[in-house]
């Protein structure tokens, strides 16, 4: 066996195993989304301070520092004919002004379903996967909060709103 036959027979053992990995990582997805779909969930949660991947750090005049990232999320299914909501990638302006800890999304450039993304960026989801749920809690119980503060507050009366 010459030297090219040897590297192309580890190159294809390669491939087949990174589809493979692949197609479970997109079961993985898929089995992710069934589960946040049967919760019912309607509220919108992205990643703002952990994104995906950053790109173009550039200073506007104002001082603000902006660069494009992506952004994993729950979110709207961003196919036009189909209803319901999905894991997202979203690819953003964001900007953090000097001193400030907060990052505020600028402008919104592109959002796709994760399963659509690149393999790279299914990966790199995976692993945030945790703190999208952690944040998905977060949100849900500060809302139920906020709803629970304004039933308890007096001369609230739900029927009158």
């Amino acid at each position: 066996m010459s030297e090219f036959d040897r590297l192309f027979h580890d190159l294809d053992a390669a491939a087949r195993d990174f589809r493979a990995a692949a197609s479970d990582l997109d079961a993985v997805l898929e089995r992710f989304e069934a589960k946040l779909t049967a919760l019912r969930i309607e509220t919108d949660v992205w990643l703002t301070d952990s994104p995906l991947d950053a790109h173009e750090l550039s200073v506007s005049a104002s001082s603000v520092a902006t660069r494009v990232e992506r952004q994993l999320g729950y979110a709207p299914d961003p196919r036009p004919s189909v209803a319901g909501r999905c894991l997202c990638v979203r690819k953003a302006e964001v900007g953090e002004r000097p001193l400030s800890e907060r990052v505020e999304v600028l402008r919104v450039i592109e959002i796709a379903r994760l399963r659509d993304a690149k393999s790279e960026l299914r990966q790199a989801a995976l692993a945030k996967l945790p703190l999208l749920l952690e944040r998905m809690t977060e949100q849900l119980r500060s809302s139920t909060e906020v709803i629970r503060g304004l039933e308890g507050s007096p001369g609230a009366d739900p029927r009158a709103l």
